[in-house]
């Protein structure tokens, strides 16, 4: 029996792979760097939402519906494979220091440790399909997985991160 790939049948176009998001860093706090062309591929992602608020109005025995304030959720998470390229995890880690030293307790001004990241969501030949370019973002934390003798997996990563607002195209 043969088997066709989705992407062999004419007319049919290839679905959209959660794993082909391709991440840059298009502003960084001072002192943070990535390597120069890096190209980061994020293994997985979760795409900002928008939502309104319902707000219900009772009038004349009826109750009518408006939208109201506009919200989302405003935090995102971005996993990568570790050992790929330790100086993405060395740039988090020390993007992480100008946020706040555990140590000593000091935080820095918000202003001075916000960056813009752009998604970019890529199609099965690697063209790019939408961009999302999230603004003000805040690296929250670096948490890494657990690694036991036994595993056989691949190492990763998630970089969670905060953000004031995004725009798409």
């Amino acid at each position: 029996m043969a088997t066709v790939a989705i992407n062999q049948i004419p007319g049919v176009a290839e679905p959209l792979r959660a794993y082909l998001w391709e991440v840059t860093f298009v502003r960084t706090p001072q002192g943070v760097s990535f390597p120069e062309g890096l190209r980061l591929r994020a293994t997985s992602a979760r795409v900002p939402g928008r939502e309104f608020e319902r707000i219900e109005l009772h009038y004349l025995w009826m109750t009518w519906a408006v939208h109201g304030r506009e919200s989302a959720a405003k935090e995102l998470e971005l996993e990568f494979w570790e050992g790929v390229d330790m100086a993405v995890r060395n740039a988090f880690m020390n993007w992480l220091k100008l946020v706040g030293d555990w140590s000593s307790g000091e935080q820095a001004n918000r202003a001075d440790v916000t960056g813009d990241v752009q998604l970019r969501l890529l199609d099965g030949r690697g063209n790019p399909i939408r961009t999302i370019v999230l603004r003000n973002a805040t690296l929250l934390s670096v948490e890494a997985r657990e690694v036991r003798y036994e595993a056989n997996e691949v190492v990763t990563f998630t970089a969670r991160f905060w953000y004031d607002y995004f725009e798409e195209t």
